[in-house]
């Protein structure tokens, strides 16, 4: 049997996550530091090259969002620590369902931005993917 919640959310977020070729993407954004906010600019960035991927400038335009916290970790900011999480959000709807799908953490040096930037970039696409899979599966009028 269908899990009528999964089926509900499918419903509001299939237009979000099957109808358009680049999945919306927000990105909420808090940093402190140098090279935090060269890590935070890199990874938008990405995200904003990315064909999956579009980043859009208001969450009720999106259904997937990504919390990025960063901090430089040393008095002289040669590295930054950063904390990622993913939710999804019943879009158009003030105050509508939010659920988490997971977290990472890490440091960040100096000299790999660009590398570490990639590595977030992969996660929120993992994320996406998972969601618009999952999305798919509980929508699809071929399941019984």
């Amino acid at each position: 049997m269908r899990n009528p919640i999964g089926i509900a959310l499918c419903g509001f977020l299939s237009m979000y996550c099957l109808t358009a070729n680049a999945q919306a993407v927000y990105i909420d954004a808090s940093q402190t530091g140098m090279q935090s906010n060269r890590l935070a600019y890199a990874f938008k960035e990405k995200l904003r090259r990315s064909s999956a991927l579009r980043v859009v400038d208001d969450v009720k335009d999106s259904a997937l969002q990504v919390h990025l916290s960063l901090m430089d970790v040393d008095p002289n900011s040669y590295e930054t620590a950063y904390s990622i999480a993913f939710t999804f959000t019943q879009p158009g709807y003030p105050g509508g369902l939010t659920f988490y799908d997971g977290s990472a953490v890490g440091v960040c040096g100096s000299n790999r931005i660009s590398e570490c930037a990639d590595s977030l970039a992969a996660q929120t696409d993992d994320f996406a993917t998972q969601l618009r899979t999952f999305v798919q599966q509980a929508y699809s009028p071929h399941k019984k």
